[in-house]
């Protein structure tokens, strides 16, 4: 078995780019769809970024007395790709940045995405497992021999695509040639996104890296995670990325035009064949297919037809072409009005449920309605009987204050008389008591009989005083009986 080969290969972060595609929240056309990403792959923050760049700039300034120059602070964070084996997790990638703070100071990890859904579909003689890719010069190697004329890579999305619907892979977007997997082997590209910094929190610096010191790190990481070191560097001038891909790109595009066989001819037929069954092609049209299989079986024989020559004839074939994009055309119509009756339909279904949502709604308060009716007739009710009561309980205590009203009328009367009464009383009472003094006088200085003859007087003016005070008492009792009836 081939020993992956590690890279560890790093430049300035767009965080915002960055994050999208680690998180896969971007389109990401290359990956490998039936695989699911939520499941496959691992993410983890360590730190926020804009606390750490705080925690960076106010360390700095507190440790070197003056501010980070703006061009640290732009390069602060770096974004590195780390390629992996299978087996290697979170907690690997933790430990290989420790060792790295340990070598260089730096290497403040602050985010990791290892990514398990992105790969190539390869038409290979060797097993994938035996073999390495070199993602710098997009060469394979087989027990370090360069195999890459013997390789033919699908990429997802570009040279194979899969079906979701069918759950099945094809040769071309509209799905009509049907790959032959038990040809293909996946090969996984098993890596790491990781964003750190190599600004040192602990000792307020930030890790500068040579070329000697860039050529320990590969070492240091592929000697961790147990991979074969890549190519040290070499003072040849290397082709760029792009310069590179191209030239791959004509490669592979000549390994494609390699010679059909005769099981590639029927697997372009038999697509052909379903394809025109599907549009409801007629008996005539199947017939000049067949003639045009036979042709193309000679040919065959005599000339190196190439896979993609054979799809070019038999798509391009004058006899049944036009016929064939009738129906296309008249199947894409179908297929559009289609579409649009479901949108309309869906727009329909959309609708009623609001309207059942209405309904319900209504129906609510409808019975609500009702409910508060009833209260508000049984609260009507008893608020008449009080109403009824209290009218009755007003007319009787009105009826009352009448009454009191007139009586106090009697009683102011009869107060004056008493109080006019009272004062001729205290008017004779007055006379009474200087006469009495005048006859007190007068007995003191008389004799026995002259005494009795005055006791009598004053016992005879005591009789005339008690009759002219029953008036008096009758009234005041008159008063009392009135008095006792207002209380009642």
């Amino acid at each position: 078995m081939a020993v992956s080969k590690s890279s560890f290969n790093f430049q300035k972060a767009d965080l915002q780019r960055a994050e999208e595609h680690n998180l896969r929240t971007s389109k990401i056309t290359y990956l490998l769809k039936h695989i699911d990403s939520n499941k496959v792959n691992e993410n983890k923050r360590y730190m926020d970024y804009d606390k750490f760049k705080k925690l960076a700039i106010d360390s700095y300034k507190q440790k070197h007395n003056q501010s980070m120059q703006k061009k640290q602070v732009d390069n602060l964070f770096l974004e590195a790709v780390i390629n992996l084996k299978k087996e290697h997790n979170v907690e690997d990638i933790e430990n290989l940045f420790n060792e790295l703070k340990k070598e260089f100071t730096g290497f403040e990890l602050l985010d990791i995405s290892i990514h398990r859904d992105e790969g190539v579909f390869l038409d290979s003689p060797y097993p994938e497992n035996e073999l390495i890719y070199d993602s710098i010069n997009l060469k394979w190697y087989h027990d370090d021999l360069d195999v890459t004329d013997k390789i033919i890579d699908y990429k997802p999305s570009k040279d194979i695509f899969y079906n979701e619907d069918t759950k099945t892979w094809y040769l071309d977007k509209e799905f009509k040639i049907k790959a032959d997997m038990t040809k293909l082997q996946l090969k996984m590209n098993y890596h790491v996104h990781t964003i750190f910094s190599l600004y040192d929190l602990d000792t307020c610096k930030s890790a500068r890296l040579n070329r000697t010191k860039m050529s320990l790190l590969q070492t240091k990481v592929a000697e961790f995670l147990k991979m074969e070191r890549g190519t040290v560097w070499s003072k040849t001038k290397r082709k760029n990325h792009w310069q590179i891909k191209d030239e791959h790109a004509k490669v592979r595009e000549q390994k494609l035009k390699k010679k059909a066989s005769e099981n590639d001819l029927k697997e372009i037929i038999k697509q052909q064949r379903k394809e025109l069954q599907k549009l409801g092609a007629k008996r005539e049209e199947h017939a000049k297919l067949e003639a045009l299989h036979k042709s193309l079986k000679i040919q065959l024989e005599d000339d190196n037809l190439s896979i993609e020559d054979i799809e070019n004839i038999v798509s391009n074939a004058s006899y049944f072409k036009t016929e064939y994009e009738k129906l296309k055309i008249r199947i894409d119509e179908i297929i559009n009005e289609n579409i649009e009756l479901k949108e309309s339909l869906k727009d329909v279904k959309d609708e009623v449920e609001i309207y059942k949502q209405v309904i319900k709604t209504l129906e609510a308060d409808i019975e609500e309605l009702k409910n508060k009716s009833a209260m508000y007739l049984n609260l009507n009710t008893d608020i008449s009987k009080e109403l009824k009561q209290a009218k009755f309980t007003l007319t009787s205590l009105y009826n009352e204050l009448e009454k009191l009203k007139e009586s106090n009328k009697n009683l102011h009367s009869e107060n004056i008389d008493l109080k006019e009464y009272i004062q001729a009383l205290e008017i004779e009472n007055d006379k009474l008591r200087k006469e009495n003094t005048s006859l007190h006088e007068t007995i003191d200085n008389m004799d026995e009989n002259s005494h009795i003859n005055i006791m009598n007087r004053i016992k005879q003016h005591t009789n005339n005083y008690q009759s002219k005070t029953e008036p008096l008492e009758e009234s005041s009792n008159q008063n009392n009986s009135k008095r006792k009836f207002r209380k009642k």
